[in-house]
Parts: structure tokens; C-alpha cells; sequence
């Protein structure tokens, strides 16, 4: 099985009444009930639907998954990322965007590399990422900038105020939404 039938069909089980790798998807909105609050798991499908339940099921093992794949690999990220896609492809076009009273937030900063090119050049770097392993090689790196902050947080509920970013930077994030 190659990677790509893995992500489609990661760990998602089959529907346990019919057997089909595939769920099927309920379009129902109101269920039967035996009486009032007596269902057998769904009531409404605004509250809880079959359909939702396993999505959110395939999405949180997608994102353990992830979580899993970054904590073992931090050590060797930054020779993995260069590995696949060159010693700086993205850095060149990316600070001629740059003014320099901006903060920026690199979110899905991973080791930081990003970060610590990006610091030079602008007035603050808001470094978010997931991963435990990750954010110590960041903090590292990074630990003679001082207008660097790093930050623990994840992609859907990020760490940040609002309007607190003139620009944010996403590169090689691999993210579950």
C-alpha cells in the first residue's frame, strides 16, 4: 500500500453495519426516538450525526498521527526538509516581502529555521508549533534573537491575539483541518 492509500484510508475502520471501507453518509437530520431524550445516540443532527462522529474520529488520528511523525523526527528535520526541497527554495522571494515594522508569526515554525531567517529582517516573530520537540530545537535556535517569542499552540486554536500579525507564514505544514 503506497502513502497515498494510507492517508485516504488511514485507520478509519469499516461501517460496522454493512461492512464498507467506505461510511456512508447520512443525510438524515432527526432521528426516531423511543421517547422524550430516549435515542440510541443520535438525536439531532446539529448535536451529533454519524457522519460528523466518524469525520472528527478520522481527523483526530490523522492529527495524533502528525503529532507523532514531528516529535520523532525534530532531530532530523532540518536535513529532511533539505533533502526534499533544497537548502533555501522559499527564503529569497519571501524576505523581499518583508517591511521591516512588521511582526510576522511563522506558524508551524517546526525547528525554526524559518524563524531565525525571518528575525533580521522584521521587527518581531510570533514562532508557533504543535510539537514539544519541535519548539526546543526552535528555542535553540533562536535563542539569540531577541525579538523572537515561541509559542505552543496548534493550527486551530492559535496562541495569538487577535490582529496581533501583520503577516503570517505557513511553509511544509502538515495540518488536519
Amino acid at each position: 500500500m503506497d502513502f497515498s492509500t494510507k492517508t485516504i484510508h488511514f485507520n478509519q475502520g469499516s461501517d460496522p453495519v454493512t461492512g464498507s471501507i467506505h461510511a456512508p453518509i447520512y443525510q438524515t437530520a432527526t432521528y426516531q426516538q423511543e421517547g422524550p431524550g430516549e435515542h440510541k445516540g443520535f438525536d439531532y443532527s446539529r448535536t451529533n450525526h454519524p457522519t460528523r462522529k466518524r469525520l472528527e474520529g478520522v481527523l483526530a488520528r490523522r492529527r495524533s498521527t502528525s503529532r507523532e511523525f514531528f516529535a520523532s523526527s525534530a532531530g532530523q528535520w532540518d536535513r529532511l526538509r533539505e533533502t526534499l526541497f533544497g537548502e533555501s527554495f522559499y527564503l529569497w522571494a519571501l524576505l523581499d516581502l518583508l517591511d521591516p515594522q512588521m511582526t510576522v508569526g511563522d506558524l508551524g515554525c517546526g525547528t525554526g529555521q524559518l524563524t531565525a531567517i525571518l528575525a533580521p529582517h522584521v521587527r518581531r516573530v510570533v514562532a508557533v508549533d504543535g510539537s514539544t520537540d519541535m519548539l526546543e530545537t526552535a528555542r535553540t535556535r533562536v535563542s539569540g534573537c531577541s525579538n523572537v517569542e515561541v509559542r505552543k499552540g496548534e493550527l486551530e486554536a492559535l496562541p495569538l491575539r487577535s490582529g496581533e500579525l501583520d503577516l503570517a507564514v505557513l511553509s511544509l505544514v502538515l495540518h488536519h483541518a
